[in-house]
């Protein structure tokens, strides 16, 4: 959580100073204390901050982020989940306390936190540019899209709250409107989405939190009402990526999902790995005493106890697939869904080719396929050596690798293999491509020991600023001052 920086101006002075023009004069009632002031003071009377910020990093923002940096909406916490912004001067600093080196990816600087250590990250391409927006989770460090754009990231994180609110055991905590959805209402006055808003009425007096977009009752026991939502981004191409994630775990969604926990597995008599966690991704697993057992114990029909929609969640995760190879999730639930019918060939080109994306993009504690076994690295090295009496497919050094099934060495072996691909990038002067590797060398399952990430982030700096990618070899620079 960020520290109360003490001089965030409310936003009617904020308005009335800027209207005057006078940033000299702002700066001299408004002006951070201590350390802060000098900066404050000199970033003020040279430019704006996104000019700065530019500078700094040798990189071209979009214009949305040249607004919020701009506009300083950063001085207020507006936002749902994601309402802490940090203050400009933290990202202009050689590195800052934000920076979770070796955990957060090298590409990537955090610009927007809750209230609890995660992170909504500007993403850099090897063109210098923003690519896009990815929340970052402390616990774990996964990582997963949000949105091409800031504004697409904020209204998605809108999106999110307007589902939570919808929920039973959701607690509103009645923060007016005007916070909650200010930077989705923000994203929209950009100018740059097409759609319609599913949020309150902006800078109304309080949230009521009871109604849907189409004007349902939040009581509803059904997901119907989530899905019209995430079915509205997608169809406006607003956040793509992660509408169609929740959309695909909203279609698999069922009573064992959400009630599953290490105690209740320990009700039934279940070991909680991998039984009782492999029902709640495919109910099918369970046999019928089970069904039964569990629908009499919550009272419940048993359809509606495993009822789930794999076609439809199939269908989100090929959409996702089609265009992205680097979210693990997308490959597993695609694979698993023609597995499961027994179509063998089409199950192992879909594992195959998420295969190489990162670990930490599997969202495997939602979608719950974390009851493989630990040992494979991947749920896609798992289900491949299962297939692979079923269906031939060709050799591949990186998947046996996977296939040694030695835990103890298996980061070390990963990350090894993809520095050997990094140094024959080099040989052949492909500086991207030995970027690439390095990058997945340290990112892929991760490295067996926090302190080789000093040297690695080097590394990646040095080959990043040979492929021109000036911002990345920025980035990698201020992620390893933060060592």
């Amino acid at each position: 959580m960020l520290k109360n920086t003490g001089w965030q101006a409310n936003s009617i002075e904020l308005r009335a100073a800027f209207d005057c023009r006078d940033r000299c004069s702002f700066t001299a009632t408004h002006r951070p204390p201590g350390e802060d002031e000098q900066l404050y003071r000199q970033v003020v009377s040279v430019g704006k901050w996104s000019h700065q910020f530019e500078d700094r990093y040798q990189a071209r923002l979009p214009g949305d982020v040249r607004a919020w940096l701009d506009d300083e909406l950063w001085r207020e916490p507006i936002g749902a989940e994601f309402c802490q912004p940090l203050r400009p001067e933290q990202l202009l600093a050689p590195t800052h306390d934000e920076i979770w080196a070796g955990f957060m990816r090298p590409d990537t600087l955090p610009l927007i936190g809750n209230d609890y250590g995660d992170w909504l990250c500007l993403r850099f391409g090897v063109d210098n540019t923003v690519r896009e927006v990815v929340r970052w989770s402390h616990a774990g460090g996964d990582w997963a899209p949000y949105g091409d754009t800031l504004s697409e990231a904020l209204v998605f994180d809108a999106a999110l709250r307007v589902c939570r609110a919808r929920r039973p055991e959701f607690v509103d905590p009645e923060l007016p409107t005007s916070q909650l959805y200010g930077a989705a209402e923000w994203a929209v006055q950009q100018g740059t989405l097409a759609m319609e808003r599913f949020w309150p009425e902006p800078f109304g007096s309080e949230h009521s939190g009871a109604k849907d977009s189409d004007g349902d009752d939040a009581s509803t026991s059904d997901n119907s009402a989530e899905r019209r939502l995430f079915r509205q981004l997608l169809d406006a191409g607003v956040a793509v990526v992660p509408a169609a994630c929740e959309l695909a775990l909203l279609c698999l969604d069922n009573p064992l999902r959400s009630r599953g926990a290490p105690a209740v597995a320990r009700q039934f008599e279940t070991p909680w790995l991998p039984d009782f966690v492999r029902w709640m991704f495919d109910s099918s697993h369970l046999d019928e005493a089970d069904r039964r057992r569990i629908g009499e114990r919550w009272d419940m029909p048993v359809d509606a106890l495993v009822q789930q929609d794999w076609e439809a969640a199939e269908q989100y995760a090929m959409e996702v697939l089609e265009v992205r190879g680097d979210l693990a999730w997308a490959a597993d639930i695609a694979g698993w869904s023609a597995e499961r019918r027994g179509d063998w060939a089409t199950a192992a080109d879909r594992y195959r080719r998420g295969l190489r994306a990162s670990t930490f993009t599997d969202d495997s504690i939602r979608f719950r396929t974390q009851w493989y076994p630990e040992s494979f690295g991947k749920f896609s090295a798992y289900r491949l050596q299962s297939l692979a009496s079923h269906v031939a497919f060709p050799a591949d050094e990186y998947l046996t690798t996977l296939w040694q099934r030695d835990e103890e060495s298996l980061r070390a072996r990963v990350a090894d293999h993809w520095l050997q691909e990094a140094a024959s990038c080099a040989r052949r002067a492909d500086h991207v491509g030995e970027y690439e590797c390095l990058l997945q060398a340290g990112w892929d399952l991760g490295l067996p020991d926090l302190q080789s990430y000093p040297d690695l982030l080097r590394d990646l700096e040095r080959a990043a600023a040979s492929a021109g990618a000036t911002a990345l070899a920025r980035i990698a620079q201020t992620h390893a001052n933060a060592f």
